[in-house]
C-alpha cells in the first residue's frame, strides 16, 4: 500500500433557489418566453475541495449563467476567508430558467438575492 503525504477533505451543499409561483409572472427566460409553472426545483450546490493550505471552492447554479460570479466570489472569499482566484462560478445554462441580474434587454430578474442569504451547508464549510 502506498503512504501518500497529503490529504484531501471535501464538502458539500445544496440551497434551493427556485422561484416562488407568486414570481412567475415577472420572469422570463433566455427565449423571451414566460413560465406557466414549475415542473422541478432550481437549486444552487457547492463543492469545497482542501488539501494543506489550499482551498478551492466550485458554486454551480441551475440558472442561464451564474449570477453577478465577481461580486458573488469576492463575498464568499471575505465570508470564508478564501482566496477568489480559487472560487470557480458555473452554471448548467438551460434555456428554460428564469434570466438572472440586469439585462438591458431582458429587465432584471432577481434570483440573485435569492443565493445571497442562502448557505445550507456541510459543517466544514
Amino acid at each position: 500500500m502506498e503512504n501518500f503525504s497529503y490529504l484531501i477533505k471535501c464538502g458539500a451543499a445544496a440551497s434551493d433557489i427556485t422561484p416562488d409561483s407568486s414570481e412567475l409572472p415577472y420572469l422570463e427566460s433566455l427565449g423571451r418566453q414566460r413560465f406557466g409553472g414549475i415542473l422541478s426545483p432550481l437549486h444552487v450546490r457547492a463543492l469545497v475541495l482542501q488539501t494543506g493550505e489550499r482551498t478551492i471552492l466550485f458554486v454551480n447554479y441551475e440558472l442561464d449563467k451564474a449570477p453577478y460570479p465577481l461580486e458573488t466570489a469576492e463575498r464568499i472569499a471575505k465570508r470564508y476567508g478564501l482566496d477568489p482566484k480559487n472560487i470557480f462560478m458555473l452554471a448548467v445554462h438551460a434555456h428554460a430558467m428564469p434570466v438572472t441580474g440586469d439585462r438591458k434587454k431582458d429587465g432584471p430578474n432577481n434570483i440573485a438575492a435569492k443565493t445571497a442569504g442562502s448557505h445550507r451547508s456541510h459543517p466544514s464549510l
